[in-house]
């Protein structure tokens, strides 16, 4: 579909502006994710700092709404792209995405 197309052209476009290793060190982390449809994909790590980062993008050309789970709740939220989250409560972090929006996020845990 034309949504993937755009992504991957978001993608092309910022390539070489991002390292996309750089937000890809670590483990992987123990975090749950729900959207409608499963529109917002992530990947979450556990840095080497204790910092889990959750990258994550809305694939639908609509704005959509992501909830996570992360394992406690974070002591610290920050965005490296994007804004930061919209409601933190505990382990349950909620943010709503514009149409192919992308954020990445570190949390102190």
């Amino acid at each position: 579909p034309q949504a993937y197309k755009d992504i991957e052209d978001v993608i092309a476009s910022e390539r070489d502006l991002v390292e996309p290793s750089a937000f890809l060190d670590g483990t992987p982390a123990d975090v749950k994710c729900e959207s409608r449809n499963d529109a917002v994909k992530f990947a979450a790590r556990r840095l080497a700092n204790g910092v889990t980062r959750v990258i994550a993008v809305n694939i639908e050309n609509r704005p959509n709404a992501a909830k996570w789970t992360l394992p406690s709740a974070p002591k610290s939220a920050t965005a490296l792209v994007g804004k930061g989250p919209d409601k933190v409560v505990g382990p349950t972090i909620e943010d709503a995405f514009g149409p192919l929006e992308r954020r990445v996020y570190d949390f102190g845990l």
